[in-house]
């Protein structure tokens, strides 16, 4: 049986470094991904470069920007996204998120 995926997506100027505790300890409960986010400069670009690498189904955490992208890819892809933790992210009472 396969790993259940889990993409760590990093906060504005944070790199995989930010995720290296989290990575060592529960890399032998699911497949850990940690995606460069610095290559696009709009989260609504970055979502679909996300999305390429992960497979058909995935849970996310995002911090920040990160928690954002997390966001925009279930908004842009609900159907492959199994669950998402956005931390230290605004939502506003419409459920469309304040940046």
């Amino acid at each position: 049986m396969r790993q259940p995926t889990l993409a760590l997506l990093p906060g504005l100027i944070c790199d995989a470094e930010l995720w290296s505790h989290q990575h060592t300890n529960l890399c032998d409960l699911a497949e850990i991904v940690i995606p460069d986010l610095s290559r696009d400069d709009d989260i609504v670009q970055l979502a679909p470069s996300v999305l390429a690498v992960l497979p058909e189904h995935f849970s996310s955490a995002g911090l920040s920007m990160g928690g954002y992208v997390a966001l925009e890819m279930l908004r842009q892809a609900p159907e492959r996204v199994e669950s998402i933790v956005a931390m230290a992210v605004q939502v506003g009472r419409d459920g469309f998120v304040n940046q």
